[in-house]
């Protein structure tokens, strides 16, 4: 979900405004269907580490929020810059909060993706097929194929996003090719799994 609407977000912005934008992510992309839907959908993605913050006028944080702390955005990185934030979940707090000069935080949504595509739809700006490819997944994978935490806009998001959709893609996406690396962790991990009552624990 926040792949996909960093994605949008930066291609409304381009489309527009005409700004370049950079998408950046800390951690490790660690999901499978996540690596795929980079790879397939060619979305310029890059390393946090791998940008220099100085280079930038203005900061989004997209399905997070400044008080999160699962991002590297901290007030050295966004020092005399604006700062964007727009999130599905509901609002957080906590001392010395990074102060954002535009947020759209909360509501009823249920994906990140659903908020950006009625960005892009509000400002007219044409569904491209790689964008909606994002988008449909976003909102599809975060909802669990509108199953859980949708609203009615959630539900039109996604029959809106259907028809500019790569389907194919979609089911590549949902589906990627594993190491055999994946399947030697997972036997690990059954084996050594323990059994608490109804819960299954292991490392």
């Amino acid at each position: 979900d926040g792949i996909a609407s960093g994605f949008a977000l930066g291609e409304l912005l381009k489309a527009r405004t005409g700004a370049s934008y950079t998408l950046a992510h800390g951690g490790v992309l660690g999901r499978a269907e996540n690596r795929a839907m980079v790879r397939l959908l060619k979305i310029p993605l890059v390393p946090f580490q791998r940008i220099d913050p100085s280079e930038f006028d203005v900061v989004a944080l997209v399905d997070t929020q400044p008080a999160h702390g699962n991002h590297r955005v901290t007030h050295d990185v966004v020092a005399g810059k604006k700062v964007v934030c727009l999130d599905h979940h509901p609002a957080r707090t906590q001392i010395e909060e990074i102060a954002a000069d535009y947020a759209d935080i909360g509501g009823d949504y249920g994906a990140t993706s659903t908020m950006l595509t009625c960005y892009l739809d509000a400002a007219h700006v044409p569904l491209e097929q790689d964008v909606a490819t994002a988008l449909f997944y976003g909102i599809k994978s975060d909802t669990r194929d509108l199953g859980r935490e949708v609203g009615a806009v959630d539900v039109w998001a996604y029959q809106h996003l259907i028809e500019h959709t790569d389907m194919a893609l979609v089911s590549q996406i949902e589906h990627p090719r594993l190491p055999r690396g994946y399947f030697a962790t997972l036997s690990h991990a059954v084996r050594k799994a323990r059994c608490v009552g109804e819960v299954v624990a292991c490392d």
